[in-house]
């Protein structure tokens, strides 16, 4: 089932709509809701990913990991959407981090996918370790120098991985840090550390892959305002304000499992 992937802004607001954008420290615009495929099969994803642009997504998420990138290049090739108007993501997956394979990583996604650039290339955690880590950096710069990638940033970083590459006086600033976020797992440190350095944070898994769909304070927040709990944990992540208060006591480190019991990516050295 394909997972929806939404920009955590610092403030909130009111009017949102799948045309709403950020925009990131590059000056490119992200739309603030997009479609992850994660664990979508390929067999459905191309459907999947044309059907979303149909009701009007713009972004979708992919990875090499997700063994699914030909099937949404394909999908962009076949919809009669603007290539100007999407916003495609992939990431390099841990085991490809370094400089070399970096790069033959990227071109590897670009291949598959059929697509000439990704507008979003993200190292996928910071797992490798931090001369994987600052390697892999320099080759994504490299890569947006050939022009096969728009903007770069990072997956399930905490903000000692930033000032890591912050001392080697990067060319490229990371534009999106994308971490699982949701009202059990809030990770405020790392959140309010790419705000105030001009990070945009993107919540993945942010209805905690259907695994606390029935809280009760979910339910109660849903069935006051006439929407579902998927709807509430969504307005969680786009908007913060009116039933937030409840919503932000319900953090307790809860991780859906994404990387393993017990694993948070955010604590690799």
């Amino acid at each position: 089932m394909p997972h929806l992937k939404s920009t955590i802004p610092p403030e909130g607001g009111k009017d949102l709509s799948l045309a709403s954008t950020v925009e990131l420290n590059d000056g490119f615009r992200m739309p603030r809701l997009g479609l992850g495929v994660w664990e979508t099969q390929p067999n459905v994803c191309e459907e999947a990913v044309l059907a979303s642009f149909e009701v009007g997504y713009r972004h979708i998420d992919t990875a090499a990991s997700y063994d699914n990138e030909a099937e949404v290049g394909s999908a962009v090739r076949k919809t009669t959407v603007p290539r100007s108007t999407l916003f495609i993501t992939t990431k390099i997956w841990d085991d490809d981090q370094g400089y070399d394979s970096t790069i033959a990583a990227v071109q590897d996604s670009l291949k598959k996918s059929g697509l000439e650039y990704f507008d979003l290339i993200l190292l996928h955690s910071a797992l490798p370790g931090k001369e994987s880590r600052l390697e892999s950096w320099k080759a994504l710069e490299y890569c947006v120098d050939k022009g096969w990638i728009r903007s770069i940033g990072v997956s399930n970083w905490a903000a000692k991985h930033f000032e890591e590459l912050k001392a080697t006086s990067p060319k490229i600033r990371p534009a999106v840090n994308q971490l699982e976020l949701h009202p059990f797992l809030q990770q405020r440190p790392t959140v309010e550390y790419c705000f105030s350095n001009d990070i945009v944070v993107q919540a993945y898994s942010p209805l905690t892959r259907g695994q606390l769909l029935n809280n009760e304070t979910i339910t109660r927040i849903a069935n006051s305002k006439g929407v579902d709990e998927a709807q509430v944990l969504i307005r969680w992540s786009l908007q913060k304000e009116d039933d937030m208060t409840a919503l932000d006591a319900l953090d307790n480190g809860y991780l859906t499992g994404s990387w393993g019991e017990g694993v948070n990516p955010l604590n690799a050295e």
